[in-house]
Order: structure tokens, then C-alpha cells, then sequence
């Protein structure tokens, strides 16, 4: 939840669909698998920073995105070819482009996006 003033706040809401004889016990395990999560999420965040996005290229090789269009590298580099034909289209930075290209993947092989794939992208 967010204050009027946009700063977090601690709470937090469930829904359930069941009704427990003891509410406590319902908030102490929510309570618990959120601080477990938001752990994990710590640990991966505080990991994966300390590689660039850029240094996780390569690891793109070893993902196959789909069997007849190679791995996910693959697809990058196709992208980045696009993307350097619609910067020209556009009088857009092609470099920035090329840039953004390249790492539009990346994430994907990161502990974050591995433990919470919502997060990818």
C-alpha cells in the first residue's frame, strides 16, 4: 500500500477463500511467505547487480528461444538488425538503438527474472 504522499506503506492485503477461526494465525503465515519472498528477491537483486546487463549477452547463447529460430542470442541479434533499419527509418540514434537491442534480452537469464518471471522485461 502507498501513502497519500506515494511512500510505502507496511501493510499489506490478502484475499482468501476461506474463513479462518483465528485471523492471527492467517496474517502470521502471509506475514511469513512475504518476508520469505521479499527475501529471495533481496538475495537475487543484490546478486545480479553485480554483473551488467551487458556481460549477460553471451549467456544468450545458451538459451534456445524456439528450435528453427536458434537461441535467444539468436533473436537478439535480429532484433538489433531491426533495430538499426527503424533508427534509420526514423532519424532516430542508431547506436542507442543497437545499444537497447542488445540488451533487450539480457535480462532473462538474471536470478531476479529466473525466481519471478513476472519481473522480466
Amino acid at each position: 500500500m502507498v501513502s497519500a504522499d506515494e511512500t510505502l506503506l507496511p501493510y499489506f492485503i490478502t484475499i482468501s477463500n476461506t474463513r479462518a477461526l483465528d485471523m492471527d494465525v492467517v496474517r502470521a503465515g502471509n506475514e511469513r511467505v512475504l518476508a520469505a519472498r521479499l527475501s529471495d528477491a533481496a538475495y537475487f537483486f543484490d546478486r545480479d547487480v553485480k554483473q551488467p546487463l551487458a556481460d549477460r549477452v553471451e549467456g544468450l547463447k545458451k538459451v534456445t528461444y524456439q528450435e528453427k529460430l536458434g537461441s535467444l542470442y539468436d533473436k537478439t541479434e535480429r532484433v538489433k538488425k531491426l533495430a538499426k533499419y527503424l533508427a534509420g527509418i526514423f532519424k532516430a540514434d542508431v547506436a542507442i538503438s543497437e545499444r537497447a537491442a542488445t540488451l533487450c534480452k539480457a535480462d532473462l537469464i538474471t536470478g531476479v527474472v529466473g525466481e519471478f518471471p513476472s519481473s522480466r522485461g
